[in-house]
């Protein structure tokens, strides 16, 4: 898909969602940055050394998997989204992207498999496999990030809430699957008594 819009728009990903977004909410913190030069703003990510599922990469066009975001800026994508769009009064992403991207797209719903929108986890049906928790009511959306970085928006509950590890992979005994359901419904949770 990152090839297709460099080729129909002569910009890459990175470009114009720099130019586009992240530049007019004003961003300090995110960015693509080469995996393999260190960078001040950014920690080492915890990882076991000989996993063989652990790749990097230095492509910074948007690409890669390599964005770094600040807990806050990675908060305000969220909002972002949740406002579909629209920050203060100007409308940066058309709504209808956002309503498509946070909507359910997988090819067949019916399947008993995650229901997916563009490069969101979206919450339809309560699953054992589902990443986003029981509680978290329908609507709701969720992102994660090759680090263990979680972001959901409950549109219902009018929430953004973000995790960050920093770490990839898990440690033997450490279920990844109950861990990122149970921030969900933790989140839920706690915004009902508000």
């Amino acid at each position: 898909m990152t090839t297709i819009i460099k080729k129909t728009t002569g910009q890459s990903v990175a470009d114009i969602v720099k130019e586009q977004v992240f530049e007019p909410i004003g961003f300090q913190s995110t960015e693509w940055i080469p995996m393999s030069k260190p960078h001040s703003k950014i920690t080492d990510t915890i990882r076991d050394a000989d996993n063989p599922f652990w790749t990097e990469t230095d492509v910074v066009d948007g690409s890669g998997m390599n964005m770094y975001v600040s807990a806050k800026e990675l908060a305000l994508w969220g909002y972002l989204h949740l406002k579909e769009g629209k920050w203060g009064e100007k409308q940066l992403i058309p709504r209808e992207i956002i309503q498509m991207a946070t909507s359910i797209q997988t090819p067949n719903p019916e399947l008993p498999i995650q229901t997916n929108g563009f490069l969101w986890f979206v919450k339809d049906t309560n699953q054992p496999f589902n990443q986003i928790g029981d509680k978290v009511p329908k609507g709701s959306y969720q992102l994660l990030g090759y680090t263990n970085v979680a972001l959901l928006v409950t549109p219902e509950e009018n929430v953004v809430a973000v995790r960050m590890f920093n770490r990839y992979g898990s440690s033997e005994g450490f279920d990844y699957l109950s861990n990122i359901r149970a921030f969900g419904d933790i989140v839920s949770e706690c915004s009902i008594k508000f």
